[in-house]
């Protein structure tokens, strides 16, 4: 008898102690407020220019609020932005439409910022980054990118 139960504990303990990595603690419920800021890496030879974002979501909202900020840029440029699936080394699609970022307009003393709502859910169980475009005419996101940041859960 005491050989069973030793045997069915040792078993309890070792379910217990499995690590599955496939199982994935979901964040927040319906309702609850997320906040992601980025961590920006500015690419040659813009390392001087100094980029915040932060997005704020509401869990089953269905839109998200998205500010992006930009310091230390020439005066009168213009830069493109957007939110996408993925991360800065594995990029996927767009979230929101193409008109849902306003471009940030750089003003004479090398500031500009923006905020915008994007009316498309925003999943605080994947991987997003923000992308800052060079100009309004180059946009591409293998060539034509100023910085990247991916969006880290506060």
């Amino acid at each position: 008898m005491k050989k069973s139960i030793c045997i069915i504990m040792a078993l309890a303990m070792f379910g217990a102690c499995d690590d599955d990595e496939d199982e994935v603690t979901p964040i927040g419920a319906d309702g609850d407020t997320v906040v992601f800021v980025a961590d920006f890496n500015a690419f040659t030879p813009f390392e001087r220019i100094f980029i915040s974002a932060d997005v704020v979501t509401v869990i089953g909202d269905g839109a998200f609020e998205a500010s992006l900020a930009i310091a230390g840029d020439d005066p009168g440029s213009i830069r493109p932005w957007r939110i996408r699936n993925g991360s800065c080394a594995d990029s996927g699609s767009s979230v929101g439409g193409s008109g849902s970022y306003p471009d940030v307009v750089i003003g004479t003393d090398g500031t500009g910022s923006v905020s915008t709502v994007v009316r498309n859910t925003l999943d605080p169980n994947d991987f997003q980054h923000v992308e800052v475009y060079l100009s309004p005419d180059q946009t591409d996101q293998d060539t034509d990118l100023l910085a990247c940041g991916d969006l880290i859960l506060q």
